[in-house]
């Protein structure tokens, strides 16, 4: 029965580890593709270059949203086999849920409603405009901020996942150590420093992230031998 049981806590990992990958690659994809606005010209001109560029706004973060799918399942994979009856690791899951459900609800508003109201209000006389631009802003405001919920949460869900490694030795300890730095700097980032999210400052996160993503892929993959010989799909 032991063996048995050991068998079937290894079987999602390659899975997980192949959808942790291939979301981190898409991902740089994604952001390297992503449209963006000059703000020139005035309202209306804002106006007509967000529905110019909807088709791509909208491609563009319908994979974002796909993407978090894959995140969330590789993140899940992974959890379990760390060992979802660990109080860390099963706060980490929660916290990594609700920051995908935030990058999901920023990937809506970006990519959907905001080329959606734009187109609604184009061509309208310039007062309408501006007050369409102002509504647009909101949207904006409320896209910082569900976009740092979905990183503050995706990166405490590293973080609590990663704890019981720490107390491990080879690749897992190093794997729970860069878990750590990106559960850390993320969040010391956007609560701390109280910072936008601009371009450099999103490249930096993803690219902090990215870096546990790839890792905790190849502990899936080519580590199942060092979790299982410390005992973390066990209870404690």
């Amino acid at each position: 029965m032991r063996p048995e049981t050991t068998h079937t806590a290894a079987a999602p990992s390659r899975p997980a580890a192949i959808a942790l990958v291939a979301s981190t690659l898409l991902s740089m994809i994604a952001v390297a593709a992503h449209p963006t606005v000059s703000g020139g010209g005035g309202a209306s001109q804002i106006l007509v270059d967000l529905v110019k560029g909807r088709a791509a706004d909208e491609h563009v973060h319908a994979a974002v949203i796909l993407l978090m799918g894959g995140y969330l399942f590789g993140f899940i994979g992974f959890a379990a086999r760390i060992g979802l009856h660990r109080t860390p690791v099963l706060l980490g899951l929660i916290a990594y849920g609700i920051g995908t459900l935030g990058m999901v609800g920023a990937a809506l508003n970006d990519g959907f409603i905001t080329p959606a109201l734009a187109a609604a209000f184009v061509g309208s006389p310039p007062e309408k405009a501006d007050v369409a631009l102002a509504v647009l802003m909101y949207g904006w405001i409320a896209i910082q901020y569900l976009s740092k919920l979905g990183f503050i949460g995706m990166s405490l869900g590293m973080l609590g996942v990663s704890l019981p490694l720490l107390r491990e030795r080879g690749f897992p300890r190093i794997v729970g150590c860069t878990g750590l730095v990106s559960g850390v700097l993320p969040v010391a980032f956007l609560i701390l420093a109280k910072a936008d999210l601009e371009p450099p400052l999103l490249i930096a996160i993803l690219a902090v992230q990215s870096i546990w993503n790839l890792a905790a892929a190849g502990l899936l993959i080519h580590g199942r031998a060092d979790i299982a010989s410390a005992g973390l799909a066990q209870p404690a």
